[in-house]
């Protein structure tokens, strides 16, 4: 073979090895096109399809923020009630000293002195088994508005059957000694001495036996366990009766009863 023939043949066979390897050069670069749109368009997915961003705190944590919250909030819940109470000052306290706000869901009851925008004094309390306004004798329910006893409208205005008591609160009838009372409650341990405690804050709101008093179960105290009457600790039924008898010995203090 000539030298000429011979150069020819050997550029001949470098050519078609470069036309061999193109194919594959572009091959890789598709398909890493094609990987790198699809990447892109996952993340676009997930960007538009992902409703629940992940936590940055622990779940424990978010939890714990959360509580504060609600705390923050219902602190402002109760500042705007006081706040309520101060500015209707004679529609809520009368003639009367103090005034008792008891709230049904959170179990607590505040107390009120004239003048001063916030809570004097705050108890844990107990309230009737079942949940609603009272709707008849025996329904195991606290009454957050007047009952339909017919002497009631005579003796306070606007106090007829069905009137909510933050319109027209109710009175404290009398104070009791109710240190040697005794009661059934019918759950299978019979009578039960000091169920009552040492006071029997008795009140009037259209139903009978309704009233503010001790207890000889203080763990029913931030629960729903009376037949209707709402309980406190010993202690502090007897700091509430202690404060409000230097006021015309507690009688006609307003007491207003709410769900929340």
């Amino acid at each position: 073979m000539s030298a000429e023939k011979e150069r020819y043949s050997s550029e001949y066979r470098r050519r078609r090895r470069k036309r061999r390897k193109k194919p594959y050069g572009c091959f890789l670069l598709f398909f890493l096109i094609i990987a790198m749109l699809a990447m892109a368009g996952y993340g676009i997915y997930q960007l538009l399809h992902d409703d629940e961003p992940k936590p940055s705190v622990p779940v424990s944590q978010q939890e714990s923020m959360q509580k504060d919250v609600t705390k923050r909030e219902e602190t402002i819940v109760d500042k705007k009630a006081a706040q309520q109470i101060n500015a209707n000052y004679n529609k809520f306290f009368g003639d009367a000293k103090y005034l008792i706000h008891i709230h049904k869901q959170s179990y607590r009851l505040d107390l009120y002195e004239k003048g001063k925008a916030e809570a004097i004094r705050t108890y844990g309390v107990a309230v009737a088994k079942n949940f609603g306004d009272k709707q008849r004798t025996g329904d195991n329910r606290t009454p957050t508005s007047w009952g339909k006893a017919v002497d009631i409208p005579k003796l306070y205005k606007g106090a007829e059957a069905g009137v909510d008591s933050l319109k027209v609160p109710f009175r404290v009838e009398e104070i009791c000694d109710a240190s040697d009372w005794t009661h059934d409650f019918h759950d299978g341990k019979g009578v039960i001495q000091g169920a009552y405690g040492p006071w029997f804050i008795s009140l009037d709101t259209g139903w009978d036996g309704i009233g503010i008093h001790g207890t000889h179960d203080p763990s029913s105290i931030g629960t729903m366990a009376s037949e209707g009457c709402i309980r406190l600790k010993n202690s502090d039924v007897a700091e509430l009766k202690k404060i409000i008898y230097n006021d015309r010995k507690g009688v006609g203090t307003r007491v207003i009863i709410t769900e929340k």
